[in-house]
């Protein structure tokens, strides 16, 4: 830890860096999740650090900061988190939007999916038509 400092123009050290935050992720604070996301965040390997800080995120049920750092191409299931979170922060409509999206997938969609699809099918959003499609 005392070291990485002085290794910031190894060309490796943006994994360095990854591998010191997510050993342990929980203690991790907040500005320098941040800065990471922000310096790394739209290479694999800051996409991967992100999915693992939203991950922390719900878990802890920090909503407005789930939003916050939330970015598309991290996965279903955080997808689905996502719009749980938006409307645990008052968004509803918005998490109601285009969840046919996520409905109308090749895939067996993730457990994350169970409650956003129960809320958009009791909203009235799932179509009979939908269904057999």
């Amino acid at each position: 830890d005392r070291l990485l400092p002085t290794l910031t123009t190894y060309p490796l050290y943006p994994y360095l860096v990854y591998e010191d935050y997510t050993k342990d992720i929980k203690k991790l604070s907040e500005q320098k999740a941040e800065k990471f996301i922000s310096e790394y965040g739209e290479t694999a390997m800051g996409m991967q650090f992100r999915a693992r800080w939203l991950e922390l995120l719900a878990e802890r049920h920090l909503w407005a900061k789930f939003v916050k750092f939330y970015h598309t191409g991290v996965g279903t299931g955080l997808q689905c988190k996502y719009r749980e979170a938006l409307i645990n922060v008052g968004r509803r409509k918005e998490a109601m939007e285009d969840v046919s999206a996520i409905w109308f997938t090749e895939k067996r969609l993730p457990k994350e999916c169970d409650s956003i699809i129960e809320k958009w099918t009791q909203a009235g959003k799932l179509k009979n038509e939908m269904i057999w499609s």
